[in-house]
């Protein structure tokens, strides 16, 4: 006798701008010294919730370059007071754009403004509330597309002056997208994973950076909002056919060639067989490069919405491990989201250890460590990540 049908997958979503201020502190570049001068482009804050039989998740996606521990962890609380969500099945993505606001992940970069910070608590609780209010029987459809919008900045091909550790134009050039779909096709959210950094423009402005045109790309197609989960893009850089049109106006076109990617993608994709929905996580340990300390404990979480499995890992991640990590997963899709559930840094590969560069050598500093993060803490990582993705599609999970 054949198993009944997995009730409905239910999915709703929600937006809502948290463009702060200006005069508050931008972060992201440290010779930009100046406080933002206005708004190139609205920042924003998107909540999805998804529920099946007697589980929910929500994701939401920040336009910000990160959020500390500390803040997510008090937003959890909030939402789950607000609407039931439990903390452990809320994952928080950020953008990692660098035309956001400072909010205490980058201590050397630009002051957080606390009531700035306990505003977006609210707005984080009302956008899943909402999110809750209009959630909807959807299916699921998965795709994938490639683009090589990103470069590897540590190649010497991109960066004649950077670190000689072998990198030939390493990416992950995967886009990987999912799309929920009410009867008769009619799109309810997309979503699209792609690991680069959005560090188009040092201006004082706010700007979500090509995320934001990536999103408004498959929305002018769909009339649905799209978020934009940021990957394995730690050491990888916007492509630009020459470094003198750095800017925005080239991050748009990169960003809407991003986005009519997936779109295309989605022609080829497929339906989930599965509604199921599963929130996990997994401890893992940061440890200073040479120390033999205790280090520093954190959370990997993997969500599961059907056949698909969301990473969340809280450092900046490497291509060549982001690309690792998909290709072991035992699940039938899987996206990467770093910078999300807090941000601890730069977790460098071993070649990239072993031969230096910005994201060795320096970028601790800024994140306030004494040295960088040892390559295993890399290898810890993965494990988590697998065991997560391992325990929401497991046999308990089905």
């Amino acid at each position: 006798m054949s198993e009944p049908p997995a009730p409905s997958l239910l999915v709703g979503v929600a937006r809502t701008d948290i463009t702060p201020p200006v005069g508050l502190d931008l972060s992201g570049f440290a010779a930009r010294t100046g406080p933002a001068l206005g708004a190139r482009d609205p920042l924003t804050l998107s909540a999805l919730v998804a529920t099946q039989d007697a589980t929910t998740v929500a994701m939401l996606g920040f336009d910000l370059i990160g959020l500390s521990p500390a803040w997510i962890a008090r937003a959890r609380l909030a939402v789950h007071g607000a609407t039931g969500v439990p903390g452990a099945h809320q994952m928080y993505v950020c953008s990692h754009t660098h035309c956001g606001p400072a909010t205490g992940v980058l201590p050397s970069m630009g002051r957080a403004d606390p009531p700035y910070l306990e505003r977006l608590i609210e707005h984080a609780a009302s956008a899943v509330r909402s999110a809750q209010g209009v959630l909807t029987a959807t299916e699921l459809w998965l795709a994938e597309g490639a683009s090589y919008a990103g470069a590897n900045r540590r190649s010497a091909a991109v960066n004649p002056d950077g670190p000689r550790d072998g990198a030939v134009d390493e990416i992950d050039p995967t886009v990987a997208v999912a799309q929920f779909r009410a009867p008769g096709r009619h799109v309810i959210a997309t979503l699209v994973n792609y690991g680069c950094h959005p560090t188009s423009s040092r201006e004082c402005v706010w700007s979500a950076d090509y995320p934001g045109h990536v999103r408004a790309a498959v929305e002018a197609d769909t009339g649905a909002p799209c978020l934009y989960l940021n990957g394995a893009g730690g050491d990888v850089n916007l492509r630009f056919p020459d470094p003198r049109q750095r800017g925005f106006a080239t991050a748009r076109v990169l960003g809407h060639g991003l986005g009519r990617t997936a779109l295309n993608a989605l022609r080829r994709g497929h339906a989930s067989n599965s509604g199921r929905v599963r929130a996990t996580t997994a401890p893992a340990t940061l440890r200073y490069a040479g120390s033999s300390a205790d280090g520093v404990a954190v959370e990997v979480q993997a969500l599961r919405i059907g056949d698909l499995a969301i990473v969340a890992l809280p450092v900046e991640v490497f291509a060549a491990d982001g690309r690792s990590l998909r290709s072991i997963a035992r699940a039938p899709h899987c996206m990467l989201a770093g910078w999300s559930n807090g941000l601890w840094g730069y977790v460098p590969t071993r070649r990239a250890a072993a031969s230096g560069g910005y994201e060795v050598v320096d970028a601790h500093r800024w994140y306030g460590h004494p040295v960088a993060w040892d390559p295993a803490s890399g290898d810890r990582l993965r494990v988590a990540a697998l065991a997560a993705i391992d325990r929401a599609f497991g046999p308990a999970a089905t």
